[in-house]
């Protein structure tokens, strides 16, 4: 339950951080974006087809899922998008973005939970 439990967890996080990076000038027309998003969509798609566990959540897991679900489900990928820092627009330091750093969160917990 400690893996599913920290899943919906990034899910839940990392609705807040697409729904706030879809305010953005420069995230929102972002590739990192619009991957991310899609990626969500599936990853979040799959965990709920695949995962028996869910029917013994606890109301705030099941409450938290929800929402994430409502939250990603809800976003639009934009197209016709581009790299923001190879198009030399974004000016985060190298190797930094909101997005994608938001996304490593993900290989941690996989690292984690496969050990």
């Amino acid at each position: 339950m400690t893996n599913l439990t920290s899943w919906i967890r990034f899910y839940h996080y990392m609705s807040g951080v697409l729904i706030n990076r879809q305010g953005d000038y420069l995230c929102s027309k972002c590739k990192a974006y619009a991957n991310t998003i899609s990626a969500m969509q599936t990853g979040l798609a799959e965990m709920k087809s695949e995962s028996a566990e869910l029917t013994s959540i606890s109301a705030e897991l099941s409450e938290l899922l929800n929402e994430a679900d409502r939250r990603i489900n809800s976003m639009n990928i934009p197209e016709n998008t581009g790299g923001q820092k190879k198009a030399g627009k974004c000016l985060l330091p190298k190797g930094t973005c909101f997005v994608k750093s938001s996304k490593g969160l993900l290989k941690n917990i996989q690292e984690t939970f496969a050990a």
